[in-house]
């Protein structure tokens, strides 16, 4: 393919020339970028995919050989992008689970991004202004390349950790242009540029399929700039390029795509018409950034009104740009042809979900209008260089105020509502980020308006169902998790209904669930964890088993499914089994808190004692949070006579989980019992004893049992009486006639006035044993 026109301006550049042409201006514009997105580093992961992608998804929590293999296997959410999956993997590898870090990887792309831009505006510019000088070209591309830079449209690619494949993909594809570009030139080393074209597009394509439609804008820059004429095998590089994006672009669309909402999707006619919608959404904000949000959702259904017109009348001029002005505008034709070849995959002709359009997708698709610009400003006078420098910084601005709102969930979705009040979307996600900060009224109030929305969205009715289940009504969140789960028989909410259903003790139906929820998703490794704990309360051990060696075989760095395989071996009566997964759950996270207590419990149970004891207390230095490790340390503490610790680290666990009845009636039971005059508390006894019950119902005989030594311990004695015997007839009830003995014991020293005392007395332990 030979074409006219050169590639390199008309002139070469000496290593002065390119100094000052090149590289000084290119620093500046990737300072300014940089500065513009500074805000993104303070920002936090957002309920916005960030969790499927990266806080939960262990899959990208290392480099090994068996995540790399899903890298490269994997369709996740939908999308093919292994080396955005290495990425993030390398990210973590090094820093860890901090948002700081991704953002901070984020923000250096954008800035290699930005300095690539200007590059490419700048031999773009030189090969449609062959006669250009050579400083008007540079300053004219630094303009051009600081409009697309620090527009607030890129916003979202840099301050959103799951947005980080865009830049990757970016990064590599204007790469691939550049190389295209300086092959274009002829010479010797022309066939290396082009088979380097070739490898960075294919980059390309592996970190995000949104550059499928690259060797199509590099058809239309055959055309203009480079105005080529044919002269052997025009096509063959063409081909070359199409066979890649074709295999990545068909397996994603094998891909299938699920819904957000139920209900039927659009017809053909509505789709085109929304296409165009988004389309023209996007061109109106390049013009004017305003009201720019994570989710411009797509109405239910077609209703016409004068901004929607608006729009598709935008894109339709758009449209006839591309078609009809190649001889009087050819850099603007151009320029909105490859907009238009960019965006088309994402505009919903093949349905990819609910929303119209996204500020993600414009990446690289402006690129072009921002090369038009640049070329306008190099040949333009001082006024309106002057009016782009005054818009950059204007744009700038936008795009900190932008960043801003990409800090944490909360802003995120309470600025898209601020946006868009009947935003379903972010009414569900702003409801789940009330619920965490324990704001249950304002969060079932948002979440009541997204169902209000759209009554198909499964989501806002599992969060309705988890702010009810909050609230301690179980049945109605049932009610609520199964009106999602007929909406999507394998919607997430199915774990949360099969939950609900175990602790009913109704465990064949959430068996039932979480099978039908396979049946629909059977890849789902939350789905078959949580069968396979279904499965093992049921004990139906061999099928639980079953489901978790072949999720281990999967994924042999998966904590959780380790964690349910060992507890798989403790409720079947194998330790030895349990003890070995335990250990290498902790050989490969030290710090799991849940290991070490778990393991710790089997020790315990096998008579290691002080081995136990040393589990639980490091299960304490690892999870400070941990109440279950501080409750059975405080009882090896008391049987070791250390009455004192034992009280303390019961303290300690009662104010991390008040609600925690088994560490409430502990420590009541010490308080009002103990022979130590220093640490005996009856009235606080009393008040910890009285709350346990009554969180209880006054159903439990232990609580009882407690509530009426605290009572003795204050000397209410008839009260302590009458609480000694309801707990007596509540343990005849349940047959438990060791503790009826024991309250009966008890009982009499109440009828003779007298409180009961336990006897501290010190355990007789081995030397060598842990402290």
């Amino acid at each position: 393919m030979l074409r006219t026109g050169d590639a390199g301006g008309g002139r070469a550049e000496t290593a002065r020339g390119w100094l000052a042409h090149g590289l000084v201006p290119g620093v500046i514009v990737v300072a300014a970028t940089l500065i513009a997105t500074l805000g993104v580093l303070w920002g936090g992961f957002v309920n916005w995919d960030d969790g499927a992608n990266i806080i939960d998804n262990s899959r990208v929590h290392g480099l090994d050989g068996g995540r790399l293999a899903w890298m490269w296997a994997s369709r996740h959410l939908g999308v093919y992008e292994p080396l955005s999956w290495m990425l993030k993997a390398a990210t973590y590898s090094i820093f860890g689970l901090k948002p700081a870090a991704f953002h901070a990887v984020s923000w250096v792309l954008h800035g290699v991004c930005a300095g690539l831009a200007y590059f490419l505006i700048r031999r773009l510019v030189l090969l449609a202004r062959p006669g250009l000088d050579a400083t008007s070209a540079t300053w004219g591309a630094a303009v051009g390349a600081l409009l697309f830079s620090v527009h607030p449209l890129r916003v979202e690619c840099v301050g959103w950790a799951s947005g980080q494949s865009y830049l990757l993909a970016a990064a590599f594809g204007m790469a691939s242009v550049l190389a295209y570009l300086r092959a274009s030139a002829g010479g010797t080393g022309r066939g290396f540029w082009i088979v380097l074209s070739w490898l960075l597009f294919v980059a390309a394509l592996l970190s995000k399929a949104a550059v499928v439609p690259l060797p199509l804008v590099l058809l239309l820059l055959d055309i203009y700039p480079l105005r080529w004429r044919i002269a052997g095998p025009v096509w063959a590089e063409t081909f070359a390029f199409a066979v890649p994006a074709i295999l990545v672009g068909g397996y994603v669309m094998a891909t299938p795509i699920v819904p957000m909402v139920g209900g039927a999707p659009p017809g053909l006619w509505a789709r085109i018409v929304f296409g165009m919608q988004g389309a023209g959404m996007l061109l109106a904000k390049t013009v004017w950034p305003s009201e720019l949000s994570p989710f411009y959702q797509m109405p239910p259904a077609l209703v016409w009104s004068a901004r929607v017109v608006a729009l598709v009348a935008a894109s339709g001029l758009a449209i006839v740009i591309a078609l009809t002005c190649w001889r009087r505008w050819p850099g603007l034709a151009c320029a909105t042809a490859t907009f238009l070849v960019m965006v088309a995959p994402t505009l919903g002709i093949v349905r990819h979900g609910e929303q119209l359009t996204a500020d993600r997708y414009s990446y690289l698709a402006c690129l072009g209008f921002a090369a038009v610009l640049a070329g306008a400003i190099a040949m333009a006078g001082p006024i309106l260089q002057r009016v782009s420098g005054v818009a950059i910084i204007g744009l700038a601005l936008l795009s900190w105020r932008q960043a801003s709102f990409w800090s944490d969930s909360g802003e995120l979705w309470r600025h898209a509502l601020a946006v868009d009040s009947k935003n379903w979307v972010a009414h569900n996600n702003l409801a789940s980020v009330l619920l965490d900060a324990g704001k249950t009224d304002e969060a079932k109030s948002h979440a009541n308006a997204a169902v209000g929305l759209h009554p198909d969205y499964p989501d806002a009715w599992m969060t309705l169902g988890m702010i009810v289940e909050r609230e301690e009504k179980p049945e109605q969140a049932l009610a609520l998790y199964e009106r999602a789960v007929a909406i999507r028989s394998w919607h997430p909410a199915a774990n949360n209904l099969g939950a609900v259903l175990l602790k009913q003790g109704r465990g064949d139906e959430a068996i039932a669930i979480y099978e039908a929820a396979l049946r629909g998703d059977p890849s789902s490794r939350e789905l078959r964890n949580n069968l396979a704990a279904a499965k093992t309360k049921a004990r139906k051990y061999l099928d639980a088993e079953k489901l978790l060696v072949g999720l281990m075989v999967e994924e042999p760095g998966d904590a959780v499914t380790r964690l349910n395989l060992g507890k798989l071996y403790v409720r079947a009566g194998k330790p030895q089994f349990a003890e070995e997964q335990f250990r290498k759950l902790i050989a490969t996270n030290p710090t799991s808190g849940e290991a070490h207590l778990q393991l710790g419990l089997v020790l315990l149970a096998t008579q290691r004692r002080d081995e136990a004891r040393a589990e639980f207390q490091r299960c304490i230095e690892v999870d400070p949070a941990q109440v279950n490790a501080r409750a059975q340390l405080a009882v090896l503490m008391e049987q070791d006579g250390e009455i004192a610790t034992a009280v303390r680290l019961l303290d300690e666990a009662n104010k991390i989980d008040p609600a925690d009845t088994r560490v409430s009636n502990k420590l009541a039971w010490i308080l009002a019992t103990t022979s130590i005059d220093e640490l005996r508390d009856a009235q606080r006894a009393e008040g910890l004893a009285r709350g346990t019950s009554e969180r209880l119902q006054n159903r439990i005989p232990q609580a009882l049992d407690t509530l009426a030594a605290a009572l003795a311990a204050e000397g209410k004695f008839d009260e302590a009486v009458a609480a000694a015997e309801a707990a007596a007839r509540l343990a005849m009830e349940r047959d438990n006639e060791a503790l009826v003995k024991k309250i009966g014991e008890r009982l009499e020293r109440y009828r003779q006035q007298k409180a009961w005392v336990e006897q501290a007395t010190a355990r007789v332990r081995k030397p060598g044993g842990a402290s």
